[in-house]
C-alpha cells in the first residue's frame, strides 16, 4: 500500500533542510579555530510590490525604436509568500528557492500569452544550478515568459525590507518560440523591481559554527486578519475526520489512510477539474510518531509517507464555518466551501499518483501522473 498520514508537517521539514545548509556553509566559509557564531534568521515575503518596465512596441514585434512605447506593468505580491531569505546577523546571505505570487494592479496592449497569463505570474528564485536565479512564469503551467539578469538585493535590516531595482529582463527560449522568434532568445525588453517587506519564520543560534537552539516565531496579527479571506484562492486542510487502515500486512508494515476535508478560506473559487486535466490540487499525507527515551518524547520520526492523491469533483459544503459560496459547479471550490474526502476514497489506488511526478518548484505535473501500468498492487 501506498498510504499513511498527513502533509502539514512538510513546510516546517523543508525549513529545517533549508538552513541546515546555510549552517554548514557557513561553516565551511570560516577558517578554523574561529568559526562564525551569531543568529541565522530565515525570512519570507509578508508583503510588497512588484513591477515590469516593459518595451511593449518590442515584445509586440514592432520594429522601432527601442523603448518608444515603454509601459509599467504593477503587481502586488500575496501575503506571506514562500520566497525564503537567509540572513546571519542582520546581512543578507541570499535567497533560496522559492516564490511569490504576482497579483496584477493593471494591464496593458501585450502578446496573447502574457495576457492570458496574467493575473497567474509568479516571480520565481530558481534551483541553485539553474542559469537564471530569477524567471517570471506562469505559476500554474510553468510556462517562462522571463528570465532575470543583473539582479542585486538590496537589505534593509532595521526595516526589515529587501529591494531588486531595475534588474533586465530578457525573453525566454520558450516565450521567444511561442512569439515567433526564436532567434531572439534572451533579448532585452524591460526591467524589474522589487520592495518586499520581510518577516522571519525561523531563528537560529549558531554558536561557533554549530547550532544550538531554534525558535519559530509566532507571526503577528492585527487582530482582524484571522478572519478575513486570503486574496485569491486558499485552500487548507480544514477537518482531518478519521484513520483506517486498509489491506492486510505485509512483513509487519500495514497500510494506512486519512480522512481529509479541504477548505477554501480564499475570495476566489479554485479550480478542481479531474485527470487528465493538471489543474487541481494533489493530498499528500505522512504519518509521523514520538519515539525514544522512557515516554517516548525524545523524537519526532516519520514512519511512513504516502502517494499524492488527485483531487477530482468538489462539493460544496461548509465543514469550515467560513460561509459556503457554492460555485454550481464540481469543477471549482466555491469561496468559503469544503470537499470532504473519506480514509477510504483518499486509499483508492486509482486516484493515486507518485510524489515524484509533481515539480516541487512549480508545482506542475503531467496528466498521467496517477498511471499505474507496469507494475501491480
Amino acid at each position: 500500500m501506498k498510504l499513511t498520514a498527513f502533509r502539514f508537517i512538510l513546510p516546517a521539514l523543508a525549513l529545517v533542510a533549508i538552513t541546515s545548509v546555510t549552517i554548514a556553509q557557513l561553516t565551511k566559509r570560516t577558517a578554523t579555530p574561529n568559526p562564525e557564531s551569531g543568529t541565522l534568521e530565515t525570512m519570507i515575503v509578508s508583503s510588497g510590490t512588484v513591477s515590469l518596465d516593459l518595451d511593449v512596441d518590442r515584445l509586440n514585434g514592432a520594429k522601432g525604436e527601442a523603448g518608444a512605447d515603454r509601459q509599467t506593468l504593477r503587481f502586488d505580491a500575496a501575503a506571506d509568500s514562500f520566497f525564503p531569505l537567509i540572513v546571519f546577523n542582520d546581512q543578507l546571505r541570499g535567497a533560496q528557492p522559492g516564490t511569490i505570487a504576482l497579483s496584477a494592479k493593471n494591464t496593458t496592449i501585450l502578446p496573447a500569452a502574457l495576457t492570458a497569463s496574467l493575473h497567474n505570474l509568479v516571480l520565481e528564485r530558481t534551483a541553485h544550478d539553474e542559469r537564471f536565479e530569477l524567471v517570471v512564469r506562469d505559476a500554474q503551467s510553468g510556462f517562462v515568459f522571463f528570465n532575470v539578469e543583473g539582479n542585486s538585493y538590496e537589505y534593509d535590516a532595521q526595516a526589515q525590507s529587501v529591494q531588486v531595482k531595475d534588474a533586465r529582463l530578457l525573453v525566454s527560449p520558450q516565450f521567444a518560440q511561442s512569439l515567433g522568434w526564436p532567434a531572439n532568445a534572451d533579448y532585452l525588453v524591460g526591467s524589474i523591481s522589487v520592495a518586499a517587506n520581510l518577516r522571519t519564520i525561523e531563528v537560529r543560534t549558531v554558536v561557533n559554527g554549530a547550532e544550538e537552539s531554534a525558535t519559530l516565531p509566532a507571526a503577528k496579527s492585527t487582530g482582524t486578519e484571522a478572519s478575513a479571506a486570503s486574496s485569491g484562492p486558499d485552500v487548507i486542510v480544514g477537518d482531518l475526520p478519521s484513520m483506517a487502515q486498509f489491506g492486510s500486512a505485509v512483513a509487519g508494515y500495514v497500510g494506512l489512510a486519512i480522512g481529509t476535508t479541504s477548505c477554501n478560506m480564499g475570495n476566489v473559487e479554485f479550480n478542481w477539474f479531474a485527470m487528465p486535466n493538471t489543474d487541481h490540487p494533489v493530498i499528500p499525507q505522512n504519518f509521523y510518531r514520538m519515539s525514544g527515551g522512557p515516554d517516548n518524547a525524545r523524537r519526532f520520526e516519520q514512519i511512513g509517507q504516502s502517494w499524492l492523491k488527485h483531487g477530482f469533483t468538489a462539493l460544496q459544503q461548509n465543514a469550515c464555518g467560513f460561509g459556503c459560496v457554492s460555485s454550481g459547479t464540481g469543477s471549482r471550490l466555491g469561496v468559503g466551501c469544503s470537499d470532504p474526502y473519506s480514509a477510504s476514497l483518499n486509499s483508492s489506488q486509482s486516484g493515486l499518483g507518485s510524489r515524484a511526478w509533481v515539480n516541487p518548484f512549480t508545482g506542475a505535473f503531467p496528466s498521467t501522473a496517477n498511471n499505474h501500468s507496469g507494475h501491480t498492487h
